[in-house]
């Protein structure tokens, strides 16, 4: 009897254990897939430069690319020729609408309004220097009627060529504003560089490595305006 109960409770206890015991530990299948998460992240952590040299061209190049000294003498050109453009266009105007009263203004119409689409065209034209382009807008040459007045009431009452009007009074004020903001960094490069040199000569060395360090930013800003 005890060596079937001995046999039986062995037995018993040995399925039990069989029973009880954990699974070997599985290998995580997504292993090799979140090394190569890791070392994506760990790529795009890098610097996109192989070199500083590399870095230092990326960075001062625009200060010899001639399309940001282009860019600023387009700033240039374009404050010196607002007040220019400005009062031919308003001495044409007023002269042309203050003698529509008395009948003469009306056969100045057609050309000042020639003259202003002229001086809009070579706005618009300027604009390549920069690379841009401003598509020409349609203009009303004649109104429904077939009179000699249908010329004159198309100008004077199309609003596209009031609104190349109101472009030329609104470049007065934006043309210096365009160049001030152009000039902005380039100003600040060379306040930190000749704003007060230490030891009374006329440069300032501190000054001077960090304006080096941000004359890169000057033409980028240029450019962007």
């Amino acid at each position: 009897m005890s060596d079937v109960v001995s046999e039986s409770g062995s037995s018993g206890s040995g399925s039990g254990l069989s029973t009880l015991a954990l699974p070997p530990p599985r290998q995580c299948e997504d292993e090799g897939v979140n090394d190569e998460v890791v070392n994506d992240a760990a790529d795009d952590a890098t610097s996109p430069f192989s070199s500083v040299r590399e870095a230092a061209e990326w960075w001062y190049r625009p200060v010899v690319d001639a399309r940001s000294w282009v860019a600023l003498g387009y700033l240039l050109v374009g404050a010196l020729w607002a007040p220019v453009l400005f009062t031919i266009v308003l001495a044409v105007l007023a002269v042309t609408l203050s003698l529509i009263v008395v009948g003469v203004g009306l056969l100045l119409v057609v050309p000042a309004f020639a003259l202003v689409n002229m001086l809009v065209d070579v706005e618009r034209r300027r604009v390549n220097w920069v690379g841009q382009s401003i598509p020409r807008r349609s203009l009303r040459t004649t109104s429904p009627d077939s009179s000699w007045r249908s010329p004159i009431r198309a100008r004077l009452t199309d609003p596209e060529r009031w609104r190349q009007v109101a472009f030329i009074a609104a470049f007065l004020v934006v043309g210096p504003l365009l160049l001030a903001l152009g000039l902005l960094p380039w100003a600040f490069v060379a306040q930190l560089t000749f704003g007060g040199g230490g030891g009374g000569g006329p440069i300032n060395y501190w000054g001077a490595l960090l304006a080096l360090a941000l004359v890169g930013a000057a033409p980028r800003v240029t450019a962007a305006v």
